[in-house]
């Protein structure tokens, strides 16, 4: 058991030195990532390092995938992903008839893997890309919540203070308990002024931590309240659904 215990936690660093891109990851943010003792966790990238997958930058130290890294598994942890997810996010389509996301945190930014739109005529647009967009998005702020606490830290340094898309965010002192307060509540409901109406749930996965958000947009000309829960439901069910990956 010991072997295989290990063998998942080399994977799980290769999964996430292939999101961290070419920028790579330190020591102390892989080990975080992965709950490991910071001794287990360079024993762990030494042997990748030895064996080719992992080398290590000259400059900024940080662990980087090697070309033989970037296998099946590793570098398509993504499109693996998504395979996953997309036909998950479908059927929440069908389901609710309204524009619906998936999205990840990755490298300080909000990235949305999927995004497919209502057939509707009047809709909300979506796209996939990255943003940092992480205040005014119900995504965004779910995302925002499942942050260990070093790493929200290192995020809210590069971001600027929110303006009037979340001025309650704005105190210092009072994040810590916005963000629980969305923990609890696992859901978050938007109303951007009179246009659109935003809900989205974590998803959590229980094999990896991956932050991780579906999202749901549709017209404020088009919101009942009566449908909210509905929605928020439908949300539930695809989110557990991909947390399965």
């Amino acid at each position: 058991m010991p072997n295989i215990q290990s063998l998942e936690r080399a994977f799980f660093l290769l999964e996430c030195l292939s999101q961290a891109g070419s920028g790579g990851m330190s020591l102390t943010e892989l080990s975080r990532r992965g709950g490991l003792k910071a001794p287990t966790c360079r024993n762990l990238l030494l042997t990748l390092q030895s064996l080719g997958y992992v080398q290590q930058l000259s400059g900024s130290r940080h662990y980087v995938l090697s070309g033989r890294g970037t296998f099946p598994g590793a570098a398509d942890f993504t499109a693996s992903l998504c395979a996953h997810a997309l036909p998950l996010l479908q059927s929440l389509l069908t389901a609710v008839e309204e524009t619906v996301i998936f999205c990840l945190y990755a490298q300080q930014q909000r990235r949305t893997l999927l995004a497919l739109e209502s057939q509707q005529q009047l809709k909300v647009s979506a796209d996939a890309g990255s943003d940092k967009k992480f205040y005014c998005t119900a995504t965004g702020r779910i995302l925002l919540s499942l942050l260990p606490a070093a790493e929200l830290s290192a995020l809210l340094r590069h971001l600027p203070p929110p303006a009037d898309d979340w001025p309650e965010f704005r105190p210092p002192g009072q994040r810590a308990a916005l963000l629980a307060a969305i923990r609890e509540k696992g859901e978050v409901q938007l109303n951007k002024g009179s246009m659109v109406t935003a809900l989205a749930v974590p998803v959590c996965f229980s094999r990896r931590s991956l932050p991780a958000a579906v999202g749901l947009y549709y017209p404020a000309a088009r919101h009942s309240a009566s449908r909210v829960p509905e929605f928020f439901a439908a949300l539930r069910q695809t989110a557990r659904q991909i947390a399965e990956f």
